[in-house]
């Protein structure tokens, strides 16, 4: 069985053209781009070309041995040529005619056996060029999945430590917030205890001015209010004494002394 045949309905033509199609897709992939999904779409791909490189290997392979077999075929068809020419210099007459006819038919052989073998190492070629079109096609698309691989191993960790520091970004937005609400309380409390501080002052200077006021209102004191004051205490105590006496000198005279 030939190489094509092993493959079926494909063509010589169709192979390649497949072969050169993978090649030309794998060429256009951008592994340093490549997303999750993409990722993905790159490992399926990968497997559906290492089923073709298993399978044109293994036609490969059979078409080697079906070629090597074609080979083997020709020694052993020229071998038997040659035992016929042994046999047919020590034969005559119409053994020597059927000898020869049989040399005739494995030379008509050989000459068949060469067609093939030219047709099979052909195909060889051509499967060997079909293969090696799609190993190539499997080591590149394997190696720009580890290159994608390795860069979305090395975002994850970027977005990692983004996101730790975004954590702590705002973790210190929120500790700064706090503290600046506990300097607001600060300051109200301040604001507060110097606005009535003011108000006390205030209080202070509006009870000094009404007493100056009240001391401003008072009538003039007069220069004699000291000599008036004495005499009217003098006045008052010899009021008090003669009042004192009368009243005595009446107790007396009820008690007939």
């Amino acid at each position: 069985m030939s190489f094509l045949s092993f493959l079926g309905f494909y063509s010589k033509e169709k192979v390649n053209s497949v072969a050169r199609e993978v090649t030309s897709a794998i060429v256009s992939i951008d592994p340093d781009g490549a997303s999750e999904a993409q990722l993905n779409m790159m490992l399926e791909k990968l497997s559906d070309i290492s089923k073709n490189v298993a399978k044109y290997r293994r036609a490969y392979e059979k078409d080697l041995a079906e070629t090597e077999e074609w080979k083997n075929r020709l020694n052993r068809t020229i071998s038997a040529i040659e035992v016929l020419e042994k046999d047919i210099n020590n034969s005559s007459g119409s053994q020597a005619d059927k000898i020869g006819d049989a040399i005739d038919s494995l030379l008509d052989e050989v000459e068949k056996i060469e067609v093939e073998i030219s047709r099979e190492e052909s195909e060889d070629v051509e499967a060997k060029e079909i293969l090696e079109t799609y190993e190539k096609a499997e080591k590149s698309l394997a190696e720009k999945i580890k290159t994608a691989r390795s860069n979305l191993r090395k975002m994850a960790q970027q977005l990692e430590s983004a996101k730790a520091k975004k954590e702590m970004a705002e973790e210190r937005l929120k500790a700064e917030k706090d503290t600046q609400g506990l300097g607001d309380s600060l300051d109200s409390l301040t604001i507060a205890n110097d606005y009535m501080e003011k108000e006390l002052n205030k209080l202070k200077d509006e009870e000094e001015a009404l007493k100056s006021q009240t001391e401003l209102l008072k009538d003039q004191e007069n220069p004699h209010d000291d000599l008036i004051a004495d005499a009217l205490a003098r006045a008052n105590e010899e009021s008090r004494t003669s009042s004192r006496t009368d009243r005595l000198a009446k107790l007396r005279a009820k008690r007939g002394n």
